[in-house]
């Protein structure tokens, strides 16, 4: 489904690249795979000069690459360069939640709470990523940190869509149990008021989750 018509853009350029970030992220357009600018245009009822701005703008996040010949294309990452970008994760995200704990409301902790709950149901995996996403975010946010999360941001969205590592993880119960346990970790740490332990608990979670990423692969 490529419209969403409960947002409001305001300009033709935001919407494209929302909705191309979508496809993206939704896996619709596989890593490696080049942008047909004129076909998405098309799609989405629109002139090539917004896609094209579009497609710019996910360049600049680094969602998109660019070829020689300025063809777009979603990136594919490299085994070494996933693994970077966890490592890189679990240090920021552990100074996420370091910063977040003592601003931490009782509400905060139910929401969070509530989150996690609906993760354990029975989701299809688009769902389940959405929802781990927005509990990572919601941490990051009471970090009250902007340009932390902005970082973050940008990383866990590399990730998603740049490789089909991640996207194999989530779909299996077990790997999804697993982290459900570990975010869990992370909240009794956040109750008890310990922003160190909460800290070692979100980094071991994501560096963790790419021990168990790494052994499923071959070189």
């Amino acid at each position: 489904m490529l419209s969403d018509q409960t947002i409001v853009y305001q300009t033709r350029e935001e919407y494209v690249a929302a909705q191309l970030r979508r496809l993206i992220t939704e896996g619709h357009i596989a890593p490696g795979e080049q942008i047909d600018q004129s076909k998405l245009a098309e799609q989405l009822g629109v002139s090539r000069s917004p896609v094209r701005d579009a497609v710019r703008r996910l360049a600049a996040e680094g969602l998109l690459c660019m070829n020689p010949h300025k063809q777009a294309f979603v990136p594919l990452l490299t085994r070494a360069e996933v693994a970077e970008i966890y490592h890189i994760l679990a240090s920021l995200e552990g100074l996420a939640v370091f910063l977040a704990v003592p601003k931490m409301r009782s509400d905060d902790l139910q929401a969070l709470h509530a989150i996690h709950q609906q993760m354990a149901a029975d989701l299809m995996p688009e769902q389940w990523v959405r929802l781990n996403a927005h509990f990572h975010s919601t941490i990051c946010d009471l970090a009250d940190s902007p340009r932390l999360a902005g970082i973050i941001e940008n990383l866990r969205t590399l990730r998603q869509v740049a490789s089909p590592y991640a996207r194999q993880y989530v779909a299996m119960p077990e790997n999804r149990k697993k982290a459900l346990a570990s975010h869990l970790r992370i909240l009794e740490a956040c109750e008890k008021r310990d922003p160190l332990l909460a800290k070692q608990e979100s980094e071991q979670h994501l560096l963790e989750t790419w021990k168990d990423i790494e052994t499923t692969l071959r070189d």
